[in-house]
C-alpha cells in the first residue's frame, strides 16, 4: 500500500547536532547562522516534500530566501554554497532546491525506505527532464523579479496585520499628548520638583491603568493644602518621584477646611521658611 499521508512536522534525532555535517557547519565562522538557515529551509520544504520552489514553478533566489529566513543576502548565499559542499542540498539547473536529508526527518513508518527511495527518484527524474529538455518552462511573462514581488506581498500582508490603522495611530498620539499635558500641569504645582522623569513615568502608568487625571489633581491639591496647614518644612516634603510612585493622591489629607487651597500659597510658605521672604 502506498503512503499517501502528508507530513508537516520535522522530527530530528537527539544526535542531530552531533552529525559530522552539523559539527563542521557550526565550527565555521557564522556557523550558527548557517544552521539556523538550514533548519528554516527544512521547515519551509516540508509541505512540498523537501523541494523548494515558490508556487511550485518559480525558483527561490538568495534575495527571496533572505526575506524568508530573515538573514542577510550575503549570509544566505554563503550558506547555500556550504550546504552544497556538504551535500545538504542539491540545486538543479531550473533553480529547484532539494533538501537532501529531509526524508530522514519526516517521521517514521513501515515503508520509510520506500519513501526515501521515491524521494531520490523524484530528484533524479527532475534532473533528467531538465537535461533532456522535457521540463516545462515557466511562461516568458514571468519577470526575474516575480518571486521577490510575490513573496514581498505575502510578507507585507503579515506585517500590516500588526500595524495600527491611521485612526488608531492618531488616537495613540492624542492620548500621549493628553498625558504629557496632564503631567506638566501637575508638575508645575508640585512643591518639590525632584525626580521628574520617574514621576512622569508613574503618572502615565496610573492614567493608562484607568486612574482619572482629576483624581490625581484633587489629591495633589489636598496634599498641598495639607503641607500649608501643617507648616511642613521643605526638607520633609517628599520628592515628586516618591509622591507619584507611592500614589499619594489616594491619601486622606485632614486639612480642616483648607482643602484645595491655592498652590502658590504653599510656595510662599516654603520661600519664607528658606528666608527668601520676610
Amino acid at each position: 500500500m502506498s503512503d499517501n499521508k502528508k507530513y508537516y512536522y520535522l522530527k530530528l534525532k537527539e544526535n542531530f547536532y552531533e552529525s559530522e555535517e552539523m559539527i563542521i557547519l557550526q565550527s565555521m565562522l557564522d556557523g550558527y547562522l548557517y544552521s539556523d538557515i538550514l533548519l528554516k529551509l527544512y521547515l519551509r520544504s516540508l509541505k512540498s516534500d523537501g523541494r523548494l520552489m515558490f508556487k511550485g514553478i518559480i525558483p527561490y533566489t538568495p534575495t527571496v530566501l533572505a526575506q524568508v529566513v530573515r538573514h542577510q543576502v550575503g549570509t544566505v548565499e554563503k550558506a547555500l554554497e556550504i550546504f552544497k559542499q556538504l551535500n545538504l542540498v542539491e540545486i538543479l539547473d531550473n533553480g529547484a532546491i532539494y533538501m537532501c536529508d529531509i526524508q530522514n526527518f519526516i517521521g517514521t513508518s513501515s515503508n520509510e525506505a520506500d519513501r526515501q527511495r521515491l524521494y531520490y527518484n523524484k530528484i533524479k527524474s527532475e534532473k533528467t527532464s531538465l537535461q533532456t529538455g522535457l521540463q516545462k518552462s515557466c511562461k516568458k511573462s514571468y519577470m526575474i523579479s516575480t518571486p521577490e514581488i510575490e513573496i514581498e506581498k505575502e510578507l507585507k500582508i503579515e506585517i500590516e496585520k500588526n500595524i495600527p490603522s491611521k485612526d488608531t495611530y492618531i488616537q495613540i498620539k492624542k492620548s500621549q499628548r493628553e498625558i504629557e499635558n496632564g503631567f506638566n500641569e501637575l508638575w508645575e504645582q508640585y512643591p518639590k520638583k525632584q525626580g521628574k522623569a520617574q514621576a512622569k513615568k508613574n503618572y502615565e502608568k496610573a492614567i493608562r491603568s484607568g486612574v482619572k487625571h482629576d483624581e490625581i489633581k484633587n489629591g495633589l491639591m489636598n496634599f498641598i493644602s495639607y503641607v500649608k496647614f501643617k507648616n511642613i518644612d521643605y526638607q520633609y516634603i517628599p520628592q515628586g518621584s516618591t509622591w507619584f510612585n507611592q500614589k499619594r493622591w489616594e491619601d486622606d489629607y485632614k486639612t480642616l477646611g483648607y482643602e484645595n487651597s491655592k498652590a502658590e500659597d504653599v510656595f510662599t510658605l516654603i520661600a519664607r521658611k528658606e528666608g527668601h521672604i520676610i
